[in-house]
């Protein structure tokens, strides 16, 4: 499974589309609680991708609950706008996953997917 966490219904749209391609389910969510339900459960995501700009969003809480559940089978993929340089370095410091510009994230998306799905054939 994927799971997009933010509000960016043009990124939700995107890897829903890649998903739905590669065969991988999809989640799109915009709640702590909800992401935390889903990273505790039997099944853990291959992949948690995190907008770093969704209203209301709670990086500390967000890179806590990451820490806290997501192991070497999970990929992160922090975003947020380029011109964003202070938020994109805190989410690289948390030393979680990785960090990319909304672009690269778009220009990546049916690569990163085709990744996960190539990754759930193997297990």
């Amino acid at each position: 499974m994927i799971i997009h966490f933010g509000s960016d219904l043009m990124m939700a749209s995107a890897l829903g589309g890649a998903a739905r391609t590669a065969g991988v389910p999809f989640r799109s969510l915009t709640t702590l609680p909800k992401l935390e339900e889903l990273l505790a459960g039997d099944s853990p995501p291959r992949m948690v991708i995190v907008d770093l700009q969704a209203p209301g969003f709670d990086f500390s809480s967000c890179a806590e609950l990451l820490r806290g559940h997501v192991g070497g089978a999970t990929e992160v993929i922090w975003f947020a706008q380029h011109v964003l340089d202070d938020l994109l370095e805190a989410a690289r410091e948390t030393g979680i996953g990785e960090t990319m510009t909304r672009g690269q994230l778009h220009a990546r998306v049916g690569k990163l997917v085709a990744g996960v799905a190539g990754k759930t054939e193997h297990h």
